[in-house]
């Protein structure tokens, strides 16, 4: 672990484009889409030309609310940290919260600097 952290600089696990390949993972699957209907295959596909045309730097962070502080998740009001509470043949309902963060700016530029973008 400490020679991939050296060898890095520290900077091991999700690296700018963890998102974009994972979408572009799904493209690449798109038939799994196709079999659960047109439409969800076509939103997949428009947003991945929107995306690799607008060169969009696609990210995710997502947490359970911190309320109160001094609590952890599980202590939290019974209504607040996103849960499952029924499964049906309509679909699921989700109860609660769960938050977003957004991530800081990064450059092709910062990472590799031979790239022409």
């Amino acid at each position: 672990m400490s020679y991939g952290a050296e060898q890095s600089g520290g900077f091991v696990g999700r690296s700018p484009d963890h998102v974009a390949s994972s979408l572009l993972g799904q493209v690449i699957g798109i038939d799994v889409f196709r079999r659960h209907g047109a439409a969800r295959a076509k939103a997949l596909l428009d947003y991945f030309d929107y995306a690799s045309r607008n060169d969009l730097f696609l990210t995710y962070v997502i947490i359970n609310p911190q309320a109160d502080r001094s609590k952890a998740w599980g202590e939290q009001e019974e209504e607040l940290v996103a849960r499952l509470v029924d499964e049906d043949t309509g679909g699921i309902t989700v109860r609660g919260a769960k938050c977003s963060a957004p991530a800081q700016s990064w450059r092709m530029k910062s990472w590799w600097p031979t790239c022409n973008h």
